[in-house]
């Protein structure tokens, strides 16, 4: 029986492998370990013992195949105190996460749910055009406005409102700086949590704190409003109508109503965290056509040819035009949106190969490394596919022979993978999808130029985090013609006038 642990770099006294580990980036430093100590890294952080998992095959041997042990989830501290300890990626392997799951699938796994959602899709991303159209140079404002109301909706119902979305954004900004290296350490040392946040050496400022009973009170207000408009109006166009709905009952079950009920309060807080990583593969894209003149282009001519210039891009063209599919796995590719994932807490003792991999191991995966080794593994099979790994080459989905897509999807990773998969990757493919090629069809996407009037090409260099935005950029938007900003302000108007009418009922 194997008992030795993985390799990895050499552990310090008392803080094991934390000093080495960078703020920055922490992604590629994992990286450049894998090329001396291969796709499986053994580290300590303090007292916490960590695998890093640099490889797909390794990745879904572990995650997929011994799914049952590898599921689990650690008490964050950080979580409970900012509120999302009870979001869906956070819970504990059991009862409440297959359930909350089960339901999160029901909604956005299922064709006929994913069907449902199509015209609402259409709707915000008809709105989106819009105001693209109105300020162009505010292109981020509008995608993230975008895909917040695309959530809210889809989890709520149409309750809309500038005051909504700030708080929303305001939530999630929260959330995403409560990740600091200074915050984190409160999971490996429990006991800082109890320092006063006036004191210097508090890890935890005011408005971490105050972000929990923010949350609270917005998602109790939505949670209401949706409630309220299924009551009124029997509207079902939402998470929680439908969940409500299908529990219809739930009034006669006593004190189980308002446990059950805030149960689904706390599956609806899930949905916030697919923003950040929506917004980022969006602008990622834009980033991309900015620099790629000539992948812009073909993809416009492939769209005319299929879909012409009466109407935009459905999802039912999707199998048609494979060109544009092919455009958003390399936008996936190129940019992961979470590089590492969420650590998964072992939950009984592994053997692995030759390795002894120890019960309360931290796994997590490097997926910005995942894809680098498989081009390394695979580039004799498929010249194609697997080379110019920097390059932003959509071609290498595209079968030279048939044009049809080929290669590996690379949403087989930036999901992550097993159990712990995104329950909501397909309705969050199909989104991006759609607003990527109702972009292609309506508009150009060109260089600035500086006051010499040479074109100013921006890099394509990402910001660190816990998340890889793309550094700020400009770029130039305007709709293609006179006819394609006819479309965008008919079709916008008639959106417009059907939120209206539903709004007023």
């Amino acid at each position: 029986m194997p008992t030795s642990l993985p390799p990895g770099p050499r552990p310090l006294p008392v803080v094991g492998n934390a000093l080495q580990l960078p703020h920055d980036f922490l992604h590629r430093t994992l990286g450049q370990w894998a090329q001396s100590f291969g796709d499986l890294i053994f580290l300590r952080v303090f007292r916490q013992p960590t695998l890093v998992i640099n490889s797909l095959q390794a990745a879904k041997e572990l995650l997929e195949v011994k799914g049952a042990k590898y599921s689990d989830r650690s008490p964050f501290h950080l979580m409970r105190i900012i509120g999302f300890d009870v979001a869906v990626p956070f819970l504990p392997y059991g009862e409440q996460w297959r359930r909350s799951r089960k339901w999160i699938q029901a909604s956005f796994v299922d064709q006929a749910a994913l069907v449902r959602w199509q015209p609402m899709q259409r709707e915000v991303t008809t709105e989106l055009l819009s105001r693209l159209a109105q300020t162009p140079e505010d292109f981020v404002v509008h995608i993230r406005h975008c895909i917040s109301t695309l959530l809210l909706d889809s989890t709520y119902g149409r309750i809309r409102g500038d005051a909504v979305l700030q708080a929303s954004e305001a939530i999630l900004q929260g959330f995403v700086e409560s990740g600091s290296p200074a915050a984190a350490l409160v999971d490996h040392f429990p006991c800082l949590q109890y320092i006063p946040s006036w004191m210097p050496f508090s890890v935890l400022k005011a408005d971490i704190w105050a972000l929990r009973p923010t949350m609270r009170r917005l998602t109790d207000e939505l949670f209401q409003k949706a409630k309220a408009m299924m009551e009124e109006e029997n509207e079902s166009d939402s998470f929680i109508a439908s969940l409500l709905q299908q529990r219809s009952s739930i009034s006669s079950l006593g004190s189980d109503q308002m446990e059950e009920e805030e149960e689904i309060k706390s599956v609806a807080i899930t949905l916030y965290l697919g923003m950040r990583k929506t917004e980022i593969v969006l602008k990622t894209f834009i980033l991309a056509m900015t620099i790629h003149q000539d992948v812009y282009a073909k993809a416009q001519e492939t769209i005319d040819e299929v879909v012409g210039n009466t109407r935009l891009p459905e999802l039912s063209d999707r199998q048609s035009l494979p060109y544009v599919d092919a455009i958003l796995k390399e936008v996936y590719r190129i940019n992961v949106p979470l590089p590492i994932s969420l650590p998964r807490r072992l939950n009984e003792d592994d053997q692995f190969r030759d390795f002894h991999i120890p019960k309360g191991t931290w796994a997590i995966s490097n997926l910005w490394q995942v894809h680098a080794i498989l081009l390394v593994e695979q580039m004799g099979n498929d010249a194609n596919y697997y080379s110019d790994a920097d390059a932003f080459r959509p071609e290498r989905f595209i079968d030279p022979a048939t044009g049809l897509s080929t290669g590996l999807d690379p949403k087989d990773y930036i999901f992550s993978f097993g159990r712990r998969a995104c329950p909501g990757q397909r309705f969050a493919d199909d989104s991006l999808w759609l607003v990527i090629a109702s972009i292609i069809a309506t508009f150009d996407i060109k260089r600035t130029v500086d006051d010499n009037g040479r074109e100013v090409t921006p890099p394509m260099a990402f910001s660190p985090g816990l998340t890889s935005h793309p550094r700020e950029f400009t770029c130039l938007m305007r709709p293609r013609s006179q006819h394609a900003l006819d479309l965008i302000m008919d079709l916008g108007s008639s959106g417009s006038a059907l939120r209206t009418a539903a709004e007023c009922g």
